[in-house]
């Protein structure tokens, strides 16, 4: 009986890992992709994958993905454009703001990569700013550029807020002088 199942089962096993989706003319590289938890992981991999052509393996100590390609049908270029698309920035693709912007609090790491390259983080956390830690932490809104009109704006409102508040009415509050009150 026991013959007999061996025979069985190994036709089926040989079957069953022939089917399996491998990828031919593999080439493999290693590239540092920036996340945090398993959860960008999984997304990571998701963004990455295409059936036959390209997979992923994220490592999330190291911070690092190994990437299969057939490099018949795609390119690194075109993996690592589609994981930067999701959200996450690697060494050679920046993610958009938006996509960043659009990730689960848990998920929204360090942007080391656009701090390397001069850039000041638009939507990423500092180090010393607390992170929020559940999908429905959101960061502030980006502040608006300040032109001078509106600091001035904002300063005549500020004083006419403080003296409302205060409820002098006697006070007037100062208008600066490039005020487009006066």
């Amino acid at each position: 009986m026991r013959t007999l199942l061996s025979l069985i089962a190994l036709p089926a096993l040989l079957f069953f890992s022939s089917c399996s989706a491998q990828i031919k003319n593999a080439q493999t590289t290693t590239v540092r992709v920036d996340g945090d938890c398993p959860m960008c992981e999984k997304t990571i991999e998701k963004a990455a994958y295409v059936k036959g052509e390209a997979e992923a393996d994220w490592d999330v100590d190291a911070k690092t993905a190994r990437i299969t390609i057939d490099s018949t049908r795609t390119t690194m270029d075109a993996v690592l454009q589609r994981i930067a698309h999701a959200g996450y920035d690697s060494e050679r693709y920046l993610a958009p703001d938006a996509a960043y912007a659009a990730l689960p609090g848990c998920c929204q790491y360090v942007r080391t990569f656009k701090k390397a390259l001069g850039r000041p983080p638009s939507t990423g956390h500092d180090a010393a700013e607390p992170r929020p830690r559940c999908p429905g932490d959101r960061l502030r809104p980006k502040a608006a550029a300040r032109s001078p009109i509106s600091s001035s704006l904002f300063a005549a409102y500020f004083a006419l807020k403080d003296a409302l508040v205060a409820s002098d009415a006697k006070r007037r509050p100062r208008r600066p002088r490039d005020c487009p009150l006066r």
